[in-house]
């Protein structure tokens, strides 16, 4: 609810205070509540006779491909202003509140989660604090007692790679440390959470969008992938790559993950280049959101000497929807 509340007073100001064109806000689908029956059979039948929900069959004739086609459940009811029964919640006072003002003590609202990327030969080293982010939507810093136990600490550097949750305490508050465990990588920025200041994105078809994005919800690891995003018929073919330095001699193996949606017919695959000649390459596909594809090229030999660059390469023709995707995790790894 505070969050609600922060969101409404930061865009009523923006629009008052920093448009002079600025007419109103409008909180679109305050109401929008979820009918809480106790099973899908039950809420679907409440759906569809009071239209409740995202969205009815009714909404065909406005959405045909999406609300009239996959209707069913509420994916905004955590936006509402409204609790499951329909009553108001204390959000809702912040119309009023805005325009009366209120003062209130300063205090934390909620915690900020910690995200981590520990090789499972590294010793995993923990935060002492956290961000507290507080109900004037400020953040702080306040210290934090992870519940972490030698024995958990074993089991995770010798479960492989694998990602943990680590809860703990801080302000009385329980805090989270995603944690994920993987192999020693050769590249550099292998998730993309430092921007991708080590990859080199070459747009060949100018693609609408075509950076790196800070979306967790989108991510494979972290917060950060790379994005694209192109309207126009055959818009999307780019590359993503990094040329590797101080990479020992030896075997390795490159993996990288995608996904994405209406793509058309497509030509995508993972690429290892050694001295600017492409040595291997390996498959990706795209169907729909959240469904990863992992390529693998499995194996190929590096002497000393070679300068050695590994990247994706993808080509979209679109389907008419505007052909996207997100690339995430490129892990370069010996092999033995």
């Amino acid at each position: 609810m505070q969050g609600q509340a922060n969101s409404i007073r930061d865009i009523t100001d923006t629009v008052v205070n920093g448009m002079p064109g600025g007419i109103g806000v409008v909180y679109w689908e305050g109401t929008w509540i979820s009918v809480g029956g106790s099973s899908w059979e039950e809420n679907s039948a409440l759906w569809e006779k009071y239209g409740s929900g995202w969205a009815s069959s009714y909404a065909a004739g406005y959405d045909p491909n999406d609300a009239g086609k996959y209707y069913g459940g509420n994916a905004v009811d955590n936006q509402a202003m409204f609790d499951a029964e329909g009553k108001a919640l204390e959000s809702l006072k912040v119309f009023k509140l805005m325009r009366e003002g209120n003062e209130v003590a300063l205090k934390a609202d909620a915690l900020e989660d910690v995200t981590i990327i520990c090789d499972l030969n590294a010793e995993l080293v923990l935060p002492e604090t956290v961000n507290a982010i507080m109900n004037d939507d400020s953040k702080q810093a306040i210290p934090v007692e992870w519940n972490l136990t030698d024995e958990q600490r074993a089991i995770m550097r010798s479960g492989g790679v694998a990602q943990y949750d680590i809860t703990g305490n801080a302000g009385g508050m329980e805090a989270h440390c995603y944690v994920s465990m993987v192999e020693y990588n050769y590249l550099t920025d292998y998730s993309f959470e430092e921007g991708g200041q080590d990859w080199t994105l070459t747009d060949l078809a100018k693609a609408d969008e075509l950076y790196i994005e800070d979306k967790k919800t989108d991510s494979l690891t972290g917060t950060k992938h790379v994005h694209f995003w192109s309207a126009a018929s055959g818009s999307v073919e780019f590359t993503a790559e990094q040329t590797v330095t101080d990479l020992p001699e030896g075997k390795f193996k490159f993996t990288i993950s995608i996904m994405g949606g209406d793509a058309g017919t497509t030509d995508i695959y993972a690429y290892v280049k050694i001295n600017g000649e492409i040595v291997a390459t390996a498959p990706l596909t795209i169907t729909s959101y959240g469904n990863w594809d992992t390529a693998v090229i499995p194996e190929f030999t590096h002497a000393s000497g070679d300068t050695v660059a590994v990247g994706v390469y993808v080509k979209c023709q679109g389907s008419g929807n505007g052909a996207w995707g997100k690339i995430d995790d490129a892990m370069l790894n010996s092999v033995k």
